[in-house]
């Protein structure tokens, strides 16, 4: 488990009124969400969250790390899965995803300290990219989970998940 995280810019940029100006900005129900992605990327948002999470028990523990306001969490709930987590930074967005996804275990914490025992995750997602993710780097995430999947590194050393 990882301890408090160290003030930067970007955690002062997230907390502040651009984090909020981007929260009232990207707050979409699981229906908008789909139409947006369908128009930009030619697919769903639930689409792909089915073929990445094909075969993945509904009962997995899933971390959302900079969940926001809980669309990608909504959407997993509608889907059927029962064991969904997520940490945000921004207080104000917090508010919102626990009003929205009531059910989803919400902490307000940084990915730079993740509260969390290590092993405690099957998943996680990173908004960013808001690809459900594999990460062998963050010790909250259990091994192996043997589902097929490969990890992909990216700059910032975040697994993205892959069918392989």
């Amino acid at each position: 488990m990882a301890t408090a995280a160290q003030e930067t810019d970007q955690i002062s940029e997230w907390t502040g009124s651009f984090g909020r100006e981007y929260t009232d900005r990207n707050t979409f129900t699981p229906a908008e969400l789909d139409a947006l992605y369908d128009r930009n990327y030619g697919i769903t948002r639930r689409e792909l969250n089915r073929r990445f999470l094909e075969g993945i028990p509904s009962c997995a523990h899933i971390l959302e790390v900079g969940c926001n306001v809980g669309n990608q969490l909504l959407v997993l709930e509608e889907m059927g899965f029962t064991n969904l987590y997520g940490i945000e930074i921004q207080s104000y967005a917090l508010e919102l995803a626990r009003s929205r996804v009531p059910d989803v275990k919400f902490t307000q914490a940084s990915v730079l300290a993740i509260p969390y025992p290590d092993q405690n995750f099957d998943l996680d997602s990173h908004r960013a990219d808001g690809c459900a993710c594999r990460s062998s780097g963050n010790s909250s995430l259990r091994q192996d989970l043997g589902l097929g999947f490969g990890v992909l590194r990216s700059a910032h050393d975040r697994g993205f998940l892959s069918r392989t």
